[in-house]
């Protein structure tokens, strides 16, 4: 009789009161909707607003009245698991994909199965219609993404190569370009009306899980089993950011209908929305789950967020069947009005960037005693070496045109030259913003072959923006310059150098020249940021000094 009381005051939300007690401001329960059998994988609000669906394990997809929670009907059609489920742009079509490897097209309004497509040869996990709802992408982990026409049910483009577990996808919300994720740590972006693929956007460390457009389609979130998320320019697909916070992998990612919000929830329990403008948690929500959920939505013209979970109390075998309906303040939330009740404060934000400054060229250069120069302002007699350091070179903070603090660092890479770990560390080459190129001021025969090979490598390097290539003839105190400095200058020239700079790490000619230029180069509004919680950055500051400490007993004499 007891749990026959708790489950029906879980309907109404009043059974969640104690929970309600440690939600942060400006986020509040308003309903919970409880009537599936199995977990709930997955939901999704019609265009107007008016109803929500949902997908789940029970084999069902349920509507729902938005406002009252009233459930409206039950589609029973598929034979498994539904796993994700989608409205066109008009809500006139409810899209589901099971584990039956097919999608089901319904009238909403009606309930009638419109049409089945099938094709693929494993579970349909992420579906999303064309800004225009004239095409419908399912993704599925039978390593494809299927692009359907949705008036006759053919396919348009079917989408291979993928060796995903998992392949989300999303389209623009303003041209035919459509979004896809993986298990190899990428995305891709595809023209949905050629069918070709259009770039590779790398950057994660694991699998993408999850992969959201802003409404004005200038910004991608991706969500990754690494704990993070990441935001790209949807144009060019250059990393703007980099959200840290969550301890766990990421379910799903998506943003509020006006862009002020981004929420992102976790296999750690816990829902965190975004601030757009500042990109700083403003709240975290707990959201506990007993599997790995993605499900969630906002409301389109509504303050509210759905999404899956648990209650207080409730025993596991449940299995996240219930659906949450959080109503939120943008305006508690973003700072603009006080919350009426005292909660703790959200955890403090840490904002930075880092400019990565390598050193390379062939061995005996001189890169290791240049690097000691430039950074201790003093002369240390190091000997050649095939490993890499790195050592900080500068570090500030400084006030963004947000009025944010960001704390920027940059720090300088010594990779070594040595011709059989060339290949190994131009792999350290990637998201450099200036590269110092030494000269080989010994060789007889053609001292630049060393700089035009690292030149190539440097032009070849995936990187957010350009590096800025400084021409460094090094020891100078040994030979001089190897060739004339007409020479030098046609070469930096020809290869895209910003300049010659002669240097002595051993009596420091030079040298003020070259650290002027490299803080010159750093342009920090092209570098991606990264949002942070003060104890993450204080436990990256902490691995940090160890790594400098271990360096430098190696460096003693």
């Amino acid at each position: 009789m007891a749990k026959k009381k708790k489950r029906a005051e879980a309907n109404d939300g009043s059974g969640d009161q104690a929970a309600a007690l440690s939600l942060p401001p400006g986020v509040k329960l308003l309903r919970t909707l409880q009537g599936h059998q199995d977990a709930v994988y997955s939901v999704a609000f019609d265009p107007q607003g008016e109803t929500l669906a949902s997908g789940s394990r029970d084999k069902t997809v349920k509507l729902w009245e938005a406002r009252s929670g009233k459930l409206l009907r039950t589609f029973q059609a598929h034979t498994r698991q539904v796993i994700s489920v989608a409205f066109s742009p008009t809500g006139s079509i409810l899209a589901s994909g099971s584990t039956a490897h097919t999608v089901k097209l319904w009238e909403p309004a009606s309930g009638k199965l419109l049409r089945t497509l099938e094709g693929h040869a494993a579970s349909v996990i992420s579906l999303a219609f064309s800004y225009d709802g004239d095409f419908l992408a399912s993704g599925s982990v039978d390593d494809t993404v299927r692009i359907w026409q949705v008036r006759d049910g053919a396919v348009k483009h079917s989408l291979h190569g993928f060796s995903a577990k998992a392949c989300p996808v999303a389209f623009s919300p303003t041209v035919s370009v459509l979004a896809t994720g993986g298990r190899h740590q990428t995305m891709q972006l595809w023209n949905t009306m050629t069918g070709r693929r259009l770039s590779f956007l790398e950057g994660h460390a694991e699998a993408v899980s999850s992969i959201a457009f802003d409404p004005q389609g200038s910004t991608l979130a991706s969500g990754s089993l690494d704990n993070t998320v990441k935001l790209w320019e949807a144009r060019s697909g250059k990393l703007l950011r980099t959200l840290e916070g969550h301890t766990g992998a990421i379910a799903i990612v998506g943003f509020s209908p006006d862009g002020r919000l981004l929420a992102s929830k976790s296999h750690d329990d816990t829902i965190r929305l975004w601030s757009c403008k500042t990109w700083e948690t403003v709240a975290v929500i707990p959201e506990p789950v007993d599997t790995r959920i993605p499900a969630l939505a906002f409301h389109p013209t509504l303050p509210l967020l759905a999404t899956a979970g648990l209650s207080p109390g409730m025993s596991d075998y449940e299995c996240s069947r219930l659906i949450h309906l959080w109503d939120l303040d943008f305006d508690v939330l973003l700072g603009k009005r006080r919350a009426r009740r005292p909660a703790a404060p959200v955890e403090v934000s840490v904002q930075h960037r880092t400019a990565k400054v390598i050193l390379v060229g062939d061995t005996g250069v001189g890169k290791s005693g240049l690097a000691h120069r430039l950074v201790r302002g003093k002369f240390i007699d190091t000997r050649s070496s095939h490993a890499r350091q790195a050592l900080v070179l500068d570090s500030t903070t400084v006030k963004t045109a947000g009025g944010v603090d960001e704390h920027r660092e940059t720090v300088l890479w010594d990779l070594a030259g040595q011709p059989a770990y060339r290949l190994v560390h131009q792999l350290a080459m990637d998201d450099a913003a200036v590269a110092c190129v030494l000269l080989d001021a010994r060789s007889e025969t053609n001292p630049l072959e060393g700089a035009a090979y690292w030149s190539q490598a440097l032009d070849q390097a995936r990187t957010n923006a350009p590096i800025a290539k400084l021409l460094v003839p090094a020891r100078m105190d040994v030979g001089g310059l190897p060739v004339s400095p007409q020479r030098l200058r046609a070469f930096a020239h020809e290869h895209g150098f910003a300049g010659v700079f002669p240097t002595s790490a051993f009596t420091g000619e030079g040298c003020d020249e070259l650290l002027a230029a490299i803080r010159e180069h750093v342009h920090w509004d092209d570098l991606p940021a990264v949002s942070s919680t003060a104890t993450l950055a204080a436990l990256r500051d902490f691995v940090g000094r160890l790594k400098g400490e271990k360096a430098a007993e190696t460096e003693a004499p």
